[in-house]
């Protein structure tokens, strides 16, 4: 039985810093994902990421402090997401006001391949 289906999969959770999106940030570090955490309020995040640290040590779990209201903040957050494996495979939007995020899902693929 795989225990850690998401292995090798990069994943970014905004609003990862309490509730859904630090549950959600947790369950996918579980599964073996590769899972960047972003939120408004650095130090919010770093605890959060010390509480996930020690639900799963053996996974990576790095900060991302930032505005997911903000589309240059949300493309830094994609770009940092990506660098770490060159991949972004599971994006998890808990907050952005719903615009930003789904307006840069709605880019066609060779955009976003410019992108990153």
């Amino acid at each position: 039985m795989e225990t850690q289906p998401l292995k090798g999969m990069t994943a970014l959770v905004t609003g990862a810093s309490s509730g859904i999106g630090k549950a959600s940030a947790g369950l996918l570090a579980q599964d073996g994902a590769s899972v960047v955490i972003m939120g408004r309020d650095a130090e919010a995040l770093a605890k959060a990421q010390a509480e996930l640290v020690a639900q799963a040590p053996a996974a990576r779990i790095e900060m991302f402090p930032g505005d997911a209201c903000q589309q240059d903040q949300v493309k830094a957050a994609l770009a940092f997401a990506h660098g770490l494996s060159g991949r972004v495979d599971i994006l998890v939007p808990t907050v952005g006001g719903g615009g930003v995020i789904k307006a840069l899902l709605m880019e066609d693929l060779e955009t976003v391949y410019k992108e990153f």
